[in-house]
């Protein structure tokens, strides 16, 4: 009895001493494996995360994040810290609190940094600078754009490098700076031809329409609005079709639709309103279920203008 009482005592000394912080202190140290499962554990929460993201829960989402975030933080796992920095400063944009969002996105970008992920360094980094832009200051937006632009051109991401030129155009279009606009939104352009990339090319087609004919040129900027549809609906990209049409509509004086016999139904100047032009080029060649472009002298305006017509298409078969 007594040997048994011997080692057993020896195996509860042991199992004491193995319990102990090897540096004499009174904390827990993980093991690799059981980091692991924290990990994993932590992987589960922002899985159930985005789900609710994906579902446009985002209050639940925004929940769940904190909770990994804390986790993560707790065990010092930077990856899954920057991620769930990123993906509430993704909520606070969409919930429009965009100091919030670039407070985190800054947080994360700090880490991507860090961990070398140029990839999600340069996305960060393009967000910020849009949500200085919505915030109209242009000048941190600017300069967060080109941080996010130098980032891409270092991994060589084509795509990334157009996305920024597109808003560092877009920012210089609302400052009405169109020579600069023009400049980047054509570098866009290039890239996407480069790649192939018909969205791409669709959207750089009608920024540039925009600030062609923004600029004064309306009949070139009509133009370029026309390749954008024609990429668009072979696309069948029906809300880009829309956009370019209204953009169209508003470099025009009036806007009416017609019915096959060319009489005016309904417009935006009351003056067509059941007047018939038949007659007219745009309306034959129209009919025929063509897009026509004309320069001619209106019959009740009297005045030179520029003349666009399309069918109105219901599953192919032309109602206007």
């Amino acid at each position: 009895m007594k040997k048994q009482f011997i080692l057993l005592l020896i195996i509860l000394i042991a199992f004491k001493s193995n319990s102990q912080n090897i540096g004499g202190g009174n904390e827990f140290i993980k093991t690799p494996i059981e980091k692991s499962i924290d990990t994993f554990k932590i992987s589960k929460t922002i899985n159930i995360a985005n789900d609710y993201y994906k579902k446009n829960k985002l209050d639940s989402a925004y929940y769940h994040y904190n909770i990994a975030l804390e986790n993560a933080t707790s065990i010092n796992y930077k990856p899954q810290i920057a991620e769930c920095l990123y993906w509430i400063a993704v909520y606070f944009e969409l919930t429009n609190k965009y100091q919030h969002a670039i407070s985190y996105y800054f947080k994360a970008s700090e880490l991507y940094k860090e961990l070398n992920k140029v990839e999600r360094l340069a996305k960060t980094e393009n967000y910020i600078g849009y949500n200085y832009f919505i915030l109209n200051l242009d000048d941190k937006a600017i300069e967060y754009y080109f941080k996010s632009l130098k980032s891409y051109n270092s991994i060589s991401d084509d795509d990334g490098v157009a996305l920024n030129y597109i808003d560092i155009g877009n920012l210089y279009y609302d400052q009405e700076n169109y020579t600069f606009a023009k400049k980047y939104f054509k570098d866009a352009l290039e890239i996407y031809l480069k790649l192939d990339d018909n969205s791409g090319i669709a959207v750089s087609y009608t920024n540039l329409a925009n600030v062609i004919s923004d600029s004064g040129n309306i009949t070139e900027g009509i133009e370029y609005f026309l390749k954008s549809i024609e990429i668009e609906k072979e696309l069948n990209d029906e809300a880009g079709i829309a956009i370019n049409y209204n953009n169209i509509g508003d470099n025009y004086s009036a806007i009416y639709v017609m019915d096959l016999e060319g009489k005016v139904l309904a417009s935006t100047d009351t003056t067509f309103i059941h007047k018939n032009y038949a007659f007219r080029d745009y309306f034959t060649q129209s009919i025929k279920g063509d897009v026509y472009t004309d320069i001619s002298i209106g019959v009740t305006s009297g005045e030179l203008g520029y003349y666009f017509s399309s069918p109105i298409k219901e599953k192919e078969e032309i109602i206007f």
